[in-house]
C-alpha cells in the first residue's frame, strides 16, 4: 500500500490488492474475530505480510446500520505465495485507493472507534473536508496486540474524504 501526502493529514492511497476475513456484527466482537482468524491464517501458511501492517476496512456506518449487520474486513495485502487452497479461509479483493484524512493513534486498538469518531465527527470538518460515505473508513495497524503493549500500540485512522465544496470562493465576473 502506498502512501502520497497531500498536505499534512491528507494521504492518497494507492490501489492494491488484499487478501481478508470478513466479519459482521458490532465493529469491536467483529474485529477481534476477523484479526483472530487471519492471524492463525497467516501462521499455518506462513505468508509474509507485505509491508508489515495490516488493514482493517469499517464498511458501514454504524450510526445509521445496525450493529449486527456492520461488515468489518481484516486484511493484508495479497501475498505473493498466495495459492488457491488459501481461499478457504481468506477472499481477495481489489482496494481503489484514494484521497484520506489521516490521524495515528498510539494506544489499545480497543479504543480505535473513539479516535475514528473524533477523527470524522470533528477532525475532517475542520480541515474544510467532508467524509466521502461512498468509501470505507480504514486502519492502518502497525503493531501485532500479541507482542504490543495495548498502551504502545499504532494505527493510522484514515477517513475517506473529499473536498468541502460549500467552502470553495468561487471568482466572481
Amino acid at each position: 500500500m502506498v502512501h502520497v501526502v497531500l498536505n499534512s493529514n491528507v494521504i492518497f492511497i494507492a490501489p492494491c490488492t488484499l487478501a481478508f476475513v470478513r466479519m459482521s456484527g458490532p465493529y469491536p466482537e467483529a474485529s477481534l474475530a476477523a484479526w483472530n482468524m487471519l492471524l492463525d491464517w497467516l501462521a499455518d501458511r506462513r505468508h509474509k505480510v507485505i509491508g508489515e501492517h495490516g488493514i482493517g476496512i469499517a464498511h458501514d456506518d454504524p450510526r445509521t446500520t445496525p450493529h449486527e449487520h456492520l461488515r468489518y474486513d481484516a486484511c493484508i495485502r495479497k501475498p505473493a505465495t498466495f495459492a488457491p487452497q488459501d481461499s478457504t479461509v481468506v477472499r481477495i479483493q481489489q482496494f481503489n485507493g484514494g484521497a484520506f484524512f489521516k490521524t495515528r493513534h498510539v494506544g489499545s486498538y480497543g479504543a480505535l472507534g473513539n479516535i475514528v469518531s473524533q477523527a470524522r465527527d470533528e477532525l475532517v470538518p475542520r480541515q474544510g473536508l467532508i467524509h466521502d460515505l461512498s468509501r470505507p473508513v480504514l486502519t492502518i495497524n502497525y503493531s501485532y496486540p500479541a507482542q504490543t503493549p495495548p498502551g504502545q500500540q499504532i494505527a493510522d485512522v484514515c477517513i475517506p474524504v473529499l473536498p468541502d465544496r460549500r467552502l470553495v470562493v468561487r471568482d466572481q465576473i
